[in-house]
């Protein structure tokens, strides 16, 4: 039977601060022998000091211990105790947790005939609710509420109870108005992943489907802070698929201006929020405002993750990247690849914690680096990465553009014997997948006469394909393409030497 690592994965995925307040949470309630620790800080320590988990070490090291004839239930109360903890520790962390004590207290209170004190609490928990728009708990804290009223009122009750019957329809209707939106966001975000090249007139006749949604037409509509960040985020999602990349560029802004103008939803959502500055830093530097990336790293970097170590993995990512990014736009080489080793530290000390996206993205930034500073045998390394992805749901357009530059990365190191059988794999993945883009078909053409062309490919030949991708770089179905990978400055560092 396989060994569960899941104790040792949610050790590792402690701070130093959560992992202190669990010890001491834990030695007020686990019994140990005077002067001593408890075993289960003992056991806690040993798994903690592990690089690996080696169940067999931990067997050998307590072998004497009592609580190693049970070893898997020993296992499972220290997992236990520890999600106690963590639940502890964060409490006073989160208004929704401390929302969900509060009707739990209350519905203790409501049970022992204490309607009084229940109200009190409960008032408190219906202040907070209301605030960071907690709609489901809403619910809970009606239900208790008109047990309340019918218990405590002896006047008025029809009036108070008729109230709250509205207050409940108002919360359904956001409820059902935040599904909505909420929905629409996920179908533009599916085609966003799927194809970010808009080929087919269906593709097009879908996504306008989505946009021409009544929900969508205008802010106005959004029944809730939540509902609202949607209505932006759909409609800068939809306009960055066909490439309109100035409407994209203001529906994230006034996104990122919605978090700022509610400081508490950014405070109890620090995860959305960053999101949302990631995607606005993207929009940015395609509209090439630089000072405002700038801007907005720096507010990525003020962000408080409160010690989380999964928002402060996605706060790293998110900074790195589009710190690259940004240099490399900048045309700032060398600063970007001194960010190189300390990504490639991150991602080997973080691995089974990451997002798969948020990796791929630095496989991009880093593989799109060394092919612009012509570091080609390095930049195969890295698309390579990039392709060993397939099986993640890795975007369509960004996987045939790998293969794409898998294939100029082959011409330029000369493997002639590669290009050949690699042009025919690459053609027909391609024509499997969906029709070629004018930018595919004119690189794979290039790229496949090169291969068997005696002498090899002019100045002139160079020349031509260069203008032939300027003059596709500036049509809308074609742009997307060429924000992965820098074909015209390859064509231009050819036509240099």
């Amino acid at each position: 039977m396989k060994t569960s690592t899941a104790l040792f994965e949610l050790i590792q995925s402690m701070s130093k601060t959560e992992k202190g307040y669990f010890k001491k949470f834990t030695a007020r309630y686990a019994p140990k022998e005077k002067g001593q620790k408890n075993n289960y800080i003992r056991l806690f320590e040993a798994i903690d000091r592990q690089k690996t988990y080696h169940e067999p070490q931990l067997l050998q090291q307590f072998a004497k211990e009592k609580f190693v004839k049970n070893f898997a239930w020993t296992k499972k109360y220290l997992y236990d105790q520890i999600l106690t903890s963590l639940e502890a520790f964060h409490a006073s962390k989160s208004e929704a947790v401390q929302v969900k004590q509060l009707i739990g207290r209350s519905q203790i209170l409501y049970n022992r005939g204490m309607f009084k004190q229940c109200q009190k609490l409960l008032s408190k928990a219906k202040k907070k609710a209301l605030t960071y728009e907690y709609l489901l708990l809403l619910l809970e804290i009606f239900s208790i509420e008109r047990k309340l009223i019918v218990n405590l009122e002896t006047k008025n009750v029809k009036k108070k109870l008729g109230d709250l019957l509205q207050q409940r329809h108002a919360v359904l209707r956001q409820i059902q108005n935040k599904e909505v939106y909420l929905e629409l966001n996920c179908r533009l975000y599916i085609h966003a992943k799927s194809s970010m090249s808009v080929h087919s007139p269906e593709v097009i006749a879908e996504l306008n489907n989505i946009i021409q949604h009544p929900l969508l037409q205008k802010k106005e509509n959004a029944l809730s802070f939540i509902a609202r960040t949607y209505y932006y985020s759909c409609n800068s999602i939809y306009h960055n698929i066909l490439g309109q990349a100035h409407k994209a560029y203001e529906y994230a802004k006034n996104l990122v201006q919605l978090w700022e103008q509610f400081p508490h939803f950014k405070k109890e959502s620090p995860a959305r929020y960053i999101s949302s500055i990631n995607n606005f830093l993207i929009r940015c530097r395609r509209m090439q405002k630089y000072e405002e990336s700038v801007q907005y790293l720096n507010a990525l970097r003020d962000i408080n993750t409160g010690g989380h170590v999964d928002l402060e993995i996605k706060q790293f990512l998110a900074i790195y990247n589009n710190q690259m990014s940004l240099l490399v736009d900048q045309k700032k080489y060398e600063k970007a690849i001194l960010l190189l080793p300390e990504m490639e530290e991150w991602l080997e000390t973080y691995e089974n914690k990451l997002s798969k996206e948020w990796v791929l993205a630095f496989y991009v930034n880093a593989t799109d680096l060394h092919f612009r500073t012509g570091k080609y045998e390095e930049a195969l390394i890295w698309v390579n990465k990039i392709l060993s992805n397939e099986n993640i749901g890795i975007r369509k357009d960004l996987y045939t553009s790998a293969r794409l530059l898998k294939l100029v990365l082959h011409h330029e190191l000369q493997h002639d014997f590669l290009v050949e059988h690699f042009s025919r794999s690459t053609q027909r993945f391609m024509e499997k997948t969906e029709p070629l883009s004018k930018l595919e078909k004119n690189i794979l053409s290039f790229i496949k006469k090169a291969a068997i062309k005696n002498p090899p490919p002019s100045t002139i030949d160079y020349a031509q394909l260069r203008e032939e991708l300027t003059t596709l770089a500036t049509q809308k179905t074609e742009q997307k393409l060429f924000s992965f990978f820098d074909y015209i400055g390859w064509l231009d560092r050819k036509l240099a030497s």
